[in-house]
This record gives structure tokens, sequence and C-alpha cells, in this order.
């Protein structure tokens, strides 16, 4: 059988708007304000705003097989389609046409089904196929609901395996579902308010200050973006517990910017989110300091090292979350 999209609706989660063009889910992790004004067609980063990174379809069957069809808008090497089953990675696809078909044979009576889409390009999904007459059923909801605002990092760059993202491992690890609005190379923006975003949140994550520190044109103009961007979060979200994760160690950090060194940079960014109300967590201590488990020898964690920051992550986030 083949589920329907009405079916399919209550399986998604990671989006902020689902819409449907010519029969085709379209899940947006960001909202259409967003899209449309703070990110138009003429914005560098517009065309990040259909990537479908943290969009996660779930549900439970009994079936024995499942299949699938998909498309990506362009080819990445770095972009796949990968299936989890009860916990288990059980099927990756690298996404080498712009179509295809994916078959799993579900191995369990009873099986708990993750689809995850690609982080850094626009993955659709459709004629999602079970054994005639199964069980389908949505999925139970989640402990936590939690936002991820941050750069290319949070947007899971670099690694080959879409499920192995930071966010998607922290979310597995407690039973939440997360909306992934990170957009390489993107700073602290003022104006990158998620006015659509009306689900209730647990907990939002802010990770930039990377390309702040190496790429904002003038320490004044970093000190403006920071304390803008958190004012205009604390407005959306005035009792919402928030956490700013401060930079990752990077290889080149001995720079000097016109921002001016890389310690001032994160001294100011831990200063002005304590003002905020905003808890921090140092950023160099959840990611080793050796190159080694950085894909790109020098800023974005591989699987290897997104490993790492996860599961350093983890504590600080449970802590916030119980409290």
């Amino acid at each position: 059988m083949i589920l329907t999209n009405e079916q399919l609706r209550g399986t998604i989660s990671g989006a902020v708007e689902l819409a449907e063009q010519n029969g085709v889910l379209i899940p947006y992790r960001f909202g259409r304000y967003l899209r449309e004004h703070v990110y138009p067609a003429t914005n560098r980063f517009h065309p990040k705003m259909t990537q479908s990174a943290g969009v996660v379809c779930r549900f439970t069957t009994n079936s024995h097989t499942l299949a699938f069809d998909y498309t990506v808008e362009t080819l990445g090497a770095e972009q796949s389609f990968d299936v989890w089953v009860n916990g288990i990675f059980l099927s990756h696809t690298t996404c080498t046409a712009l179509a295809g078909r994916i078959e799993v044979a579900l191995p369990d009576e009873r099986s708990e089904v993750e689809i995850y889409f690609p982080s850094h390009r626009e993955g659709r999904i459709m004629n999602v196929t079970l054994d005639d007459g199964a069980d389908f059923e949505l999925p139970a909801a989640p402990k936590y609901r939690i936002l991820f605002k941050g750069d290319s990092i949070t947007n899971g760059s670099t690694t080959r395996f879409t499920s192995m993202g930071y966010t998607h491992q922290v979310a597995r690890a407690l039973n939440a579902h997360i909306i992934n609005q990170g957009i390489g190379g993107e700073e602290f923006n003022p104006a990158a308010m998620d006015i659509d975003l009306k689900e209730e949140l647990d907990l939002i994550v802010f990770a930039f200050g990377t390309n702040d520190w190496s790429h904002a044109p003038s320490h004044p103009r970093m000190v403006a973006n920071v304390n803008g961007f958190l004012a205009g979060m604390r407005d959306l979200y005035p009792d919402t517990r928030m956490v700013m994760i401060l930079p990752l160690w990077r290889a080149d950090s001995h720079m000097q910017k016109p921002t001016g060194t890389f310690e001032h940079a994160c001294a100011l960014f831990r200063e002005t989110a304590t003002r905020f109300g905003v808890h921090v967590i140092d950023g160099q201590t959840l990611v080793p300091h050796v190159t080694e488990v950085f894909a790109d020898k020098r800023l974005h964690p591989d699987e290897f090292g997104f490993q790492f920051y996860a599961e350093n992550l983890l504590p600080h986030l449970k802590a916030l979350l119980e409290k």
C-alpha cells in the first residue's frame, strides 16, 4: 500500500511549513516570512531556504518492506537519505542521481521507521510503500521540541551521513523533535526572526559566532549583530529556555581579524548571552583540538567530530531541559 499525503503529513517533523505541490509534500524548515523577506531570491542564502536539514519522516509499522521514491534538486556526494529502524542505522543512500527509489527490508515484526532527509539539498519523498494490509501508526509524541539556529556546522556541513549531524544525534538521545535552521555561512542576523514558527518549544539552541569573528567587517558591527539577534529572539520567546554554544575550536583561531581576536569574540558572545538570560556552553570543550576530526582540517567536524560534539553537548542540554 502507498501512504497518502494526509497520512504522511503526520509523520514529518522538522518543518515550519508543510506545503504540497504537484502531489508531493514539501517540508520547509523556515517560515514564509524568512524565505520571502529576510532571505529573498536576491539574497545569497536564499537557496538554503529549501534545503531539508532536520526533516525526518517517522512512523511505526509491521510491514516487512519499505520503499519510497525520492528527488533532489542538485547532486552532492555529501548528501544522503538515511533510514533508521528501531534505533539501528539500516540504510544509507547517497544522492548520485536527481531521482531514485530506495527499498529497505524491515527486520522486525514492529518497526519504528525514521527516514532522514538530505541536509544540503531540497530532498523530497513520495510513493512511500508498505506491504498491503500492513499496520501504520503515527509516531509517538516526542519528549522535547528543540529549535537549533546556527551556521554550516548546525546545518550538517561536511558529514556524508545526514543522520549523523550533531543535531540529529542529540534528537535521538533526548527523544526530541528538532527544527534545524542552520545556514552555512550565516552570522548572528538581527532580522532572522521566524515569526511563522508557532510550535511550542522546550529549548532554543544558538550556534553562531565563528563566521561573525572571521567575516564581520568590524568589531562594532559584530557587537550590534549579536545584541540585535538576541534581543529579537527574547522578544519572540520571553520565557523559553535558550542556550548559546560558543564557537568550536578552529585551527586558524590565532589569526587577527577586523573584529579582533578569536578569544575576545568568544568573550563578547558569552557576556551578551548572559545579559539576555541565555545559558552559555563553551564550544572549546565539545570537539577535540586536533585537525584529524575536522573534514576540512580546520573548521567543520567530520562524522567522528560530530560524535564528540553530540556526546559532550548532551549533558548540558539534559541539565537545562530537566530543570
